[in-house]
């Protein structure tokens, strides 16, 4: 295929499907080059089309290798190309042209008429690289581009009639691999319900007392305690009438992973849970001060308490709490004004 400049192809010249016509045009000041495309590689989905090319350009020993890559958006009508210059100065760069269509110019039949218009208008030219430094190449190609408003590599005379067959057996190939891994994903629901159905069919029922569990209604969820200072815990009994005698508390804490990890299990009386002050041995360490599971150091800590005597509950939602050190700048008496 010949054209009349360096990458005259990239002018988007040739508009009819002629594979054995080259498509020249007579300018005076640009020596005539042969250009061709070496490969060529069409991909189709319901979203748009995508296009790579490669070939070469040359003359006179000038040998300048180009590839491209384009693309049409279903949805947008928007034909973007950038094609890469990998010859030697000033040939190198990239060239970038966009348009707007209402079909897939690169399947598009270049036969234009009033009956058949040719698909793109408001067409962007640009380069970046050492091409933009040739002035009068640069204007050439973009006058070419704009005059023929279709992306550069369409000037080739390649079968449009494959590349539509190709967007049929494409198009077809994914609606079938869409529609496989739907019924996929509604197989795999199902098995996953029909597991959770058979496992809860396994558990026993919950019975009314595991239903019930106490309140806690001190600590208050958020609430903050110095470490090293106990920590008065509340527990109210369940709405419906039952005899309590002894209650359970449970508290976690939180690692650096963020799991909860086991504190220690408190065996509280009725009387201490519903005492104005509440139970208040846990938080400094019990007696002696050194009881590790009845200590609160610093970090976040979640309790739970269950009814445990004289018949079990379930246990109730757990409540966060926060346990912070004592900040040493608050504590130190103020310094008094003057000298």
């Amino acid at each position: 295929m010949k054209w009349s400049c360096l990458l005259f192809l990239l002018a988007g010249v040739g508009l009819t499907e002629a594979p054995a016509q080259a498509f020249t045009t007579e300018l005076y000041y640009h020596p005539e080059y042969e250009c061709g495309y070496t490969s060529m590689e069409a991909h189709y989905s319901a979203a748009g089309s995508k296009y790579k090319f490669a070939g070469f350009c040359t003359k006179s020993g000038i040998r300048v290798p180009w590839s491209s890559q384009g693309e049409f958006s279903s949805q947008g009508g928007i034909a973007q190309e950038r094609i890469a210059l990998n010859g030697n100065p000033p040939y190198r760069g990239v060239i970038n042209t966009k348009l707007l269509c209402n079909r897939d110019p690169w399947t598009t039949s270049p036969s234009f008429s009033k009956y058949n218009p040719a698909p793109c208008a408001q067409g962007q030219f640009g380069t970046t690289g050492e091409v933009s430094s040739n002035q009068e190449l640069v204007e050439f190609l973009a006058a070419g581009f704009m005059r023929t408003q279709l992306p550069n590599t369409t000037g080739f005379a390649y079968s449009r009639s494959a590349l539509n067959a190709q967007v049929r057996a494409d198009l077809e190939a994914e609606k079938i691999a869409l529609a496989q891994a739907e019924a996929a994903r509604v197989a795999q629901e199902a098995a996953r319900k029909e597991a959770q159905r058979l496992q809860q069919a396994a558990q026993p029922a919950p019975t009314l007392l595991e239903g019930l569990a106490p309140y806690v209604t001190s600590p208050t969820a958020g609430s903050l305690y110095l470490s090293m200072t106990a920590v008065p815990i509340k527990l109210a009994p369940p709405p419906r009438r039952m005899t309590v005698t002894l209650y359970t508390v449970k508290i976690e804490r939180k690692d650096p992973r963020g799991a909860w990890a086991m504190v220690t299990n408190l065996p509280i009386s009725l009387a201490q849970a519903s005492s104005p002050s509440g139970y208040t041995g846990w938080g400094a360490g019990g007696p002696d001060g050194r009881s590790l599971p009845l200590m609160a150091s610093p970090g976040t800590y979640r309790i739970s308490a269950q009814v445990s005597g004289p018949q079990q509950t379930g246990w109730s939602q757990g409540v966060e709490f926060v346990v912070t050190a004592p900040n040493k700048a608050i504590q130190r008496a103020p310094k008094g004004f003057g000298p």
